[in-house]
């Protein structure tokens, strides 16, 4: 892991909200062809967190920013040969599993219910409370307007409680 630091404040709320649409007209399409309007297409499909709990030589590890939550939601610390995320595991939170059986020759399937973060989904950061909205672009992130409302199942126990 290269992204360990002494920092030791942890922000205690939802970090960063992973949106995604299965929709045409979302699918890889980056801040041109953004409209406030497509909002209602997207979806929530995980969330990442800023601290997930690793620690090494008395050292925490951090998602700190869309660079890093691209990287994480990409493989970025995925082990090569067993193919193990402890970053990913330790970080990324609420999606859903989509379990079946495949008609064509019955093999049995098991994976997350989203992809890797590609262009045309978005990241609202909640980091400082801000909330604002990036697109993934065809390079790099491009702030936009977007509405959404998070799932109960998105909401930290913490938050919860309180």
């Amino acid at each position: 892991m290269n992204k360990l630091t002494a920092n030791t404040q942890r922000p205690n709320s939802l970090h960063y909200a992973i949106f995604q649409s299965s929709d045409r007209e979302c699918l890889f399409q980056g801040a041109k062809h953004w409209d406030v309007s497509k909002s209602d297409k997207y979806r929530q499909v995980c969330s990442v967190n800023f601290f997930g709990g690793l620690q090494e030589s008395g050292c925490e590890f951090y998602i700190e920013g869309l660079d890093d939550v691209f990287a994480l939601l990409n493989g970025q610390w995925a082990d090569d040969e067993t193919g193990e995320d402890v970053v990913y595991d330790s970080h990324v939170t609420g999606y859903g599993i989509v379990e079946g059986v495949r008609k064509s020759d019955g093999v049995e399937y098991c994976f997350r219910d989203m992809h890797s973060l590609s262009v045309g989904d978005i990241i609202v950061d909640h980091m400082n409370n801000d909330q604002k909205a990036y697109i993934v672009d065809n390079f790099g992130f491009k702030e936009i307007e977007f509405t959404s409302k998070t799932e109960e199942r998105f909401v930290p126990e913490y938050e919860v409680a309180a």
